[in-house]
């Protein structure tokens, strides 16, 4: 069996725009620097802000000058022309697949070479390119819950990976406190206001619409709490298709007068501040997210957490022990939201002592159970196993 100190290996990652899979991959390559042995690069399949924050951090990239996709071979052919003369280059003998656009392009750029094939679902998993993607020989795929890996499972017509399966969630390790950035951050803010928090990519996926008519339902209740309560919504939009939902959501913020209430911050490289200035993080997607990483990092500085009761966040998440929960298809989600904001306001401004548990629960598993330096010392494991 080969040692670490062996095994020469690059993370495949097929978007340059910087979502949840995106920051997984960054922070894992330079959780190897910092708790392991192995030094990765990183192969972005585009440029954008992903590459740039991976380089700011200190880790070699690379990015596919071929603008290509599946779906034109001309284009295709070129850019794993260009990836394969990657691989020969820097010999690399294992390389990490995120999602299954990246194990396609991976499995194809080295038919013929000796390596090692790890292919890393962030889920949704069962749809078309997984089902691509399972035609190609994987050593071992890896998933960042047990509820990815059972939808994994279920799937039909995917890989049966030589060495197997095995959930290895993300590390939460956030970056330190700027506290220039901190300061500025907060001289933006009402310090008497109770500040909720949503987070991710401006997608419909995310849902933020539902907080938003929360708020109206709030606010037509108990007209006081407009000028006590404002969300935050930190995030960018990362593809064209998206622009039309923005848009959607900033006249939604009109329709209900709430100009004063919610706040489109943008994308941001750094969670860390956003979320010391929050006092509750909301987290409702449209279905089942695979894991929920907004959830386990606001966790980790101590931000209430309020989310749907299902997919990977079951995992981090029990209600009243670890945060609060509501359920995701509920028909009123918006409605019964509001009741559920309006309630965690109260506790907030009282203190309530519940709240300091949860908070400090929540805390610790995510320090027990999914730190960065843990997640690292498995994937090396999990890598030397292969050899």
């Amino acid at each position: 069996m080969k040692s670490i100190n062996d095994i020469s290996a690059v993370y495949l990652c097929p978007n340059g725009y910087l979502g949840g899979a995106e920051r997984y991959v960054i922070d894992t390559v330079a959780g190897h620097f910092k708790y392991g042995r192995l030094k990765p690069m990183i192969v972005f399949f585009s440029d954008g802000p992903a590459v740039e924050l991976a380089r700011e951090k200190g880790i070699t990239c690379h990015v596919l000058q071929t603008p290509f996709r599946l779906s034109r071979p001309l284009s295709l052919f070129k850019a794993l022309r260009e990836l394969r003369a990657l691989f020969l280059r820097y010999n690399w003998n294992l390389y990490h697949a995120t999602m299954a656009y990246g194990q396609i392009m991976g499995a194809m750029a080295t038919l013929g070479l000796d390596l090692k094939k790890v292919w890393y679902q962030h889920g949704p998993v069962g749809e078309k390119l997984d089902l691509i993607a399972s035609f190609f020989r994987v050593d071992k795929i890896l998933t960042n819950s047990s509820y990815t890996l059972e939808l994994h499972r279920r799937a039909p017509a995917l890989s049966s990976p030589l060495y197997g399966e095995e959930v290895i969630p993300p590390g939460i390790e956030l970056d330190e406190v700027e506290e220039s950035r901190l300061i500025k951050i907060k001289e933006n803010l009402n310090p008497k206001k109770i500040h909720l928090l949503m987070a991710g990519r401006i997608t419909p996926f995310k849902r933020y619409e539902v907080a938003i008519e929360a708020l109206d339902h709030l606010f037509r209740r108990q007209p006081h709490r407009k000028d006590q309560i404002e969300l935050l919504i930190v995030g960018g939009v990362g593809r064209r298709e998206d622009e039309a939902y923005f848009e959607k959501l900033k006249e939604s913020v009109s329709k209900y007068k709430l100009n004063g209430s919610v706040r489109f911050v943008g994308a941001t490289t750094s969670m860390t501040e956003f979320y010391d200035v929050s006092d509750i993080l909301i987290h409702t997607p449209k279905a089942p997210e695979p894991f929920g990483l907004v959830v386990a990092e606001a966790m980790s500085r101590e931000v209430i957490v309020l989310a749907s009761d299902a997919g990977g966040a079951k995992d981090l998440l029990k209600d009243r022990v670890t945060g609060l929960s509501i359920n995701f298809d509920d028909p009123n989600i918006e409605e019964v939201l509001s009741y559920k904001i309006a309630n965690l306001v109260k506790w907030v401004e009282e203190d309530l002592p519940l709240l300091g548990q949860i908070k400090s629960l929540a805390k610790k598993n995510i320090g027990d159970n999914y730190s960065l330096k843990a997640t690292i010392q498995r994937l090396e494991k999990c890598y030397e196993s292969l050899n």
